[in-house]
């Protein structure tokens, strides 16, 4: 199993497909990308093949969790 299905697994979101993942010094980059050819945009509600979202989330350290 490959790093990015392991992200998968993790994210549990059946709609997107992790294509890159990028570990810093204090920071992971899940770079991720949807599985349908289209979607629609949140602000104009017109269909698109592209969407730029960012999330920025703190987790507890892993090793926290067992």
């Amino acid at each position: 199993m490959s790093e990015a299905e392991v992200f998968e697994l993790i994210l549990g979101i059946k709609e997107i497909r992790v294509d890159r993942v990028d570990w810093q010094d204090q920071s992971l980059h899940i770079y991720c990308s949807s599985i349908f050819e289209e979607a629609l945009c949140l602000k104009c509600l017109k269909k698109t093949q592209v969407i730029n979202q960012t999330y920025e989330r703190q987790f507890s350290r892993f090793t926290d969790y067992g």
